[in-house]
């Protein structure tokens, strides 16, 4: 109880600072993190760390830190407004089981998640082909994104989405990707 109180404690001193800059809350409860762990307070006093915050109690704060971290996802899906997305989300269903969902925001930077999916989904796709493959991305638009969406077009042969699909080690999965995006 004592390590939450410190930690709320310091997280609300720093939450002082962090607005008189202009900063979200959200700022000052990382830094405080930073603070109090061994990167800073840690680091400057070996034993700080774990007297305060002994091993047998990190699961414990592992979990309150997950909770945390489920609500704060929670608050920012309720504080979403859809008038902002709209227009700009796009899904792809290029075949060979492959989908590609995709954001245009502008000055975003370019990312991508893989998803292989265990069972095959049926969708709406041009040779009604299940969808296997997921490569969800956020790009800033451009002629960058067009090339990514022609690249990941080529992809959609039947035989290489299955490969891909049916990888399961996920550093070879996404090399793989890459290699075939070349």
């Amino acid at each position: 109880m004592a390590q939450a109180a410190l930690i709320v404690v310091v997280s609300r001193a720093l939450g002082v600072f962090t607005r008189w800059l202009g900063q979200p809350m959200v700022i000052a409860e990382i830094s405080a993190g930073i603070l109090l762990g061994p990167s800073l307070v840690g680091w400057l006093w070996p034993g700080f760390t774990s007297a305060v915050f002994p091993t047998q109690s990190l699961p414990l704060l592992g979990l309150a830190s997950q909770v945390g971290l489920l609500l704060f996802m929670f608050l920012i899906g309720i504080e979403l407004d859809p008038k902002l997305l709209r227009g700009r989300a796009n899904a792809s269903m290029l075949g060979g089981g492959l989908a590609v969902p995709h954001l245009v925001v502008e000055g975003a930077r370019p990312s991508a998640v893989v998803v292989t999916l265990r069972r095959p989904v049926p969708c709406d796709t041009p040779d009604a082909e299940p969808v296997r493959l997921l490569v969800a991305h956020v790009h800033p638009g451009g002629r960058g994104h067009t090339r990514l969406i022609a690249r990941l077009a080529r992809l959609a042969r039947l035989d290489t989405t299955r490969a891909l699909a049916g990888e399961r080690d996920a550093r070879r999965l996404v090399r793989e990707l890459l290699a075939r995006l070349g």
